[in-house]
């Protein structure tokens, strides 16, 4: 809906036109909230929320452009890729177990569905 209405920008230097759903957390360290933040001005923020799907929900409504779970967005075929993604948006993510739980059926379980996403292209590691 919002690139029907407002068009669809080919790269940041487009952006100017467009408004942006955001985090309302100013010190947020999520790496693409850290770079909304030095590329976008604030006032071209016009939704902010709390948290991820929220963000994601706001998008789907057409409310701006806006930072989606690869994932999420995967599930969503009316959401469209503005840009593509990039190693600065991205955070790592470490998955613990105490070594007492390791080898526990459902941490093994885990695993297994991570491991075969991975493989399968779904997730990249």
């Amino acid at each position: 809906d919002y690139i029907a209405r407002r068009g669809c920008p080919e790269s940041e230097a487009d952006f100017g036109g467009h408004v942006f759903v955001g985090s309302e957390n100013p010190a947020s360290r999520a790496p693409y909230n850290a770079w909304m933040r030095d590329n976008v001005p604030a006032e071209q923020i016009v939704f902010r929320v709390s948290d991820g799907p929220s963000v994601t929900d706001a998008v789907r409504a057409g409310a701006g452009i806006g930072f989606a779970y690869v994932l999420d967005a995967a599930r969503s075929p009316e959401l469209k890729q503005v840009l593509p993604p990039r190693d600065a948006w991205s955070a790592p993510l470490w998955l613990v177990t105490h070594v007492d739980l390791h080898r526990t059926t459902k941490v093994q379980a885990l695993l297994s569905v991570l491991k075969s996403a991975v493989k399968s292209g779904a997730l990249t590691a």
